[in-house]
């Protein structure tokens, strides 16, 4: 059986995974979770000697993705009675022993389980295994490349087999029908086309290998204090989201989102961009519902919403906050020119009158933004460190160089006079 195989190995294992996976809130580190292992051990002969079968309990995708679910038959009751992947997959490197040689139908599956293995910090025991796939495309289909999903190639090699596709123990043993087929084409194989699956699969293995040795490794996952938290997940991402938003806007970008709308109303009306998200958003994550079928998810996206908005409006509004100054200085004339030729601030002059002293004085005031505040402090003080300063934040400030009025309700004039004229004539 297998002329490929090495006779030293003892124990031949096809094994199959069947695992779940999320289109809306992907994880980078484990895209596809595991939520069964089943493998047969095959004799040297092509007899099924075992079987092995376990459900895996999720833990990261808690929801069986409706595809899955339909294919497999798999359902979520099932899965809730399982066992971690930790216990199982222990279980599955006792039941496979020693001198082991792991056969699978693809490429796909190994890579999954060694992602799963690194992300619930579990020993990976196991090399790359034999891709029966590529063996069986080189030998029956002309190339390497000449790929046949499991059940087309038993309809080929006219095997039948009552068992119901897409179960992981049931397609191990589909792989393990197919290699007596496989052994037979390898027999006939002249010896150049063997020497050169041969580098095929030493190269396939290479590449395996390179591949699997960028996976996180374990110690990565130890500080992962949000894994299960999904709460402190959505509110520290909508802070660092709300951050990002509120930076675009203050710089006059945006992301191409709800925030377009926002900036183009912000501009016209007196509305804030956080409300104004606020507002947009909430239909859009409602109407959500009719794709997730999931209100907690939903739930989840009102939170992260109210939090986005509530950062953008404190980001804008923090960059944009202006200042106001009243300086009083027997160096007024430089102070001024200073402040109107160095800090390109205009400043307007009043005059005032010491209660103590019964002098004249002259006070400056000057408005200008808060980033601007610190360097009109550092021209007062290399010009009259004993200047007196009074510095206080503005709600809002309109005008040239800052912001402009912003369109308002109309007010006719005209109308509120002869409203003012006739209201005392009424009380008489």
């Amino acid at each position: 059986m297998f002329s490929l195989l090495n006779k030293e190995v003892k124990n031949l294992i096809v094994f199959d995974l069947e695992w779940n996976q999320s289109s809306f809130h992907t994880n980078h580190r484990i895209p596809h979770e595991i939520i069964e292992i089943g493998a047969c051990r095959v004799s040297r002969e092509g007899n099924v000697l075992d079987r092995f079968s376990r459900l895996i309990r999720p833990r990261v995708y808690q929801k069986l993705d409706k595809h899955i679910k339909q294919v497999t038959g798999i359902t979520e009751d099932e899965l809730a009675n399982g066992k971690p992947f930790s216990d199982v997959f222990g279980d599955f490197i006792a039941w496979c022993g020693e001198d082991v040689q792991l056969v699978t139908w693809g490429r796909d599956d190994y890579p999954v389980l060694k992602r799963n293995a690194a992300f619930f910090m579990t020993p990976m025991p196991f090399e790359p295994p034999m891709d029966a796939q590529l063996i069986f495309g080189f030998c029956c289909l002309g190339g390497a490349h000449q790929q046949m999903n499991l059940h087309a190639a038993m309809e080929k090699m006219e095997i039948e087999l009552d068992a119901p596709a897409h179960r992981a123990v049931y397609d191990a043993e589909c792989t393990a029908a197919l290699l007596g087929k496989i052994d037979e084409a390898l027999c006939v194989l002249p010896p150049e086309r063997r020497m050169q699956l041969e580098a095929t699969l030493e190269k396939e293995k290479r590449i395996a290998a390179s591949a699997l040795r960028s996976l996180p490794t374990p110690y990565m996952y130890q500080t992962d204090a949000l894994a299960d938290q999904k709460f402190m997940a959505c509110m520290v991402g909508a802070v660092f989201l709300g951050t990002s938003v509120g930076l675009g806007l203050s710089a006059g970008g945006s992301t191409g989102g709800s925030d377009v709308i926002a900036a183009m109303v912000h501009k016209y009306r007196d509305v804030s961009l956080g409300h104004i998200i606020l507002f947009c958003d909430l239909t859009i994550i409602t109407s959500s519902y009719v794709v997730l079928r999931d209100w907690e998810k939903v739930l989840y996206g009102y939170v992260l919403l109210f939090v986005i908005s509530f950062v953008v409006d404190h980001i804008v509004n923090s960059l944009r906050q202006s200042v106001q100054f009243f300086i009083i200085s027997d160096k007024y004339q430089e102070i001024g020119e200073a402040i109107n030729e160095i800090a390109d601030r205009g400043c307007t002059m009043l005059n005032g009158n010491g209660f103590f002293t019964k002098k004249d004085k002259k006070v400056i005031f000057c408005i200008a933004k808060k980033s601007e505040s610190n360097f009109i402090f550092e021209l007062i003080d290399e010009i009259d460190p004993n200047a007196f300063v009074a510095q206080s934040a503005v709600v809002g400030v309109y005008g040239q160089g800052f912001d402009h009025v912003k369109k308002h309700r109309k007010i006719d004039l005209e109308e509120l006079r002869e409203k003012m004229t006739k209201e005392p004539k009424e009380k008489k």
